[in-house]
């Protein structure tokens, strides 16, 4: 039998980030090829913020225009270029970067939404 230790951030799970700017780093990128998509994962490093630890993920739908112009956005915040061959997306972990946060509600649940991204200071 294997066993899983709690992760530390377990009490945090299913929490929202507040709305507003945050400083992020990027935790995970991944490429979802058969939705054509990437997903990124962002963690709080707010050093003074109580949503410093939390964690949010975002999908970039690449297949639409707004999905495409907000996964360019990201790649700019993070200093990663969109080469002839593509990105390699290990590239953006760990980057800082910050990003404008905004709840939206979708059938009857709450979601952070990543809407904007900068480069972090």
């Amino acid at each position: 039998m294997t066993r899983l230790m709690k992760p530390a951030n377990w009490d945090k799970a299913g929490s929202l980030v507040g709305e507003g700017e945050h400083r992020v780093r990027v935790g995970l990128a991944r490429h979802y090829a058969d939705d054509n998509a990437v997903g990124i994962q962002f963690v709080v490093e707010d050093e003074d913020d109580e949503f410093n630890g939390y964690s949010m993920f975002n999908m970039f739908r690449l297949e639409t225009v707004p999905g495409t112009r907000l996964f360019s956005d990201f790649l700019t915040a993070v200093g990663v270029e969109m080469g002839q061959d593509g990105v390699e997306l290990d590239s953006c972990v760990d980057k800082t970067l910050c990003v404008t946060v905004k709840h939206r509600e979708r059938d009857g649940v709450t979601y952070d939404n990543v809407i904007a991204f900068r480069t972090a200071m």
